[in-house]
């Protein structure tokens, strides 16, 4: 029943880009949904949220996390805020949770009878090198210390300039050739001030 309604859902562009789409299609061709169960026993889990029918079960993390989407803004106690908010236009996820959200997520919304968000959109992760960002190795970035380094407009065009499907690696490099960029646009105005407003060239950095 739910792949079938997922199906249906899939067909309007539900997830981007379309690559990541046949992905999740994939997987439910190959694999027979089953069950989810939402609560793990205390014993093995002692730091989760108890249920509130059964003090040795603590909730699912995942389960009590996607809830929030929808408790944030407002359902069950503010019914205005939540019909101002919801559905979302677009979900912002990471490419390795695509399954919790593309297929867990609108199934336990549709079996509450609540509107799905009208997309979902995996991109890719961040990199050092050649690994994802990890707050366990460590190598992160500030955006602070990059933003006074190269400033704002420099990390905002090196952000923009990422291709979102796929990952981003970030490096001095990056950041060097968008302030490059960034010169010749301002070089190009100093060239042609008569003609070129500078503030369409602000206007596409701020």
């Amino acid at each position: 029943l739910w792949s079938r309604g997922l199906g249906d859902v899939y067909k309007r562009q539900f997830i981007q880009p379309d690559f990541r789409a046949n992905e999740t299609l994939g997987f439910l061709k190959s694999k027979k949904l089953q069950d989810l169960c939402i609560s793990r026993p205390k014993r093995r889990l002692k730091w989760g949220i108890e249920l509130p029918f059964d003090n040795e079960f603590v909730t699912y993390v995942w389960f009590d996390a996607l809830i929030n989407y929808i408790t944030a803004a407002g359902y069950s106690n503010d019914k205005n805020l939540f019909q101002s908010l919801w559905p979302a236009s677009c979900h912002l996820i990471g490419k390795d949770i695509l399954t919790t959200h593309a297929v867990y997520w609108p199934t336990m919304l549709m079996s509450a009878g609540i509107e799905l968000p009208k997309s979902i959109f995996a991109h890719g992760w961040w990199l050092m090198g050649d690994s994802k960002m990890s707050k366990s190795l460590g190598n992160i970035i500030s955006i602070t210390k990059a933003v006074k380094k190269y400033s704002g407009q420099v990390v905002r065009l090196a952000l923009l300039s990422a291709h979102y499907s796929q990952p981003l690696d970030w490096n001095d490099k990056l950041l060097e050739n968008q302030r490059s960029t960034i010169e010749k646009w301002y070089q190009l105005y100093d060239e042609t001030n008569e003609e070129i407003s500078l503030d369409v060239i602000d206007s596409l950095l701020d």
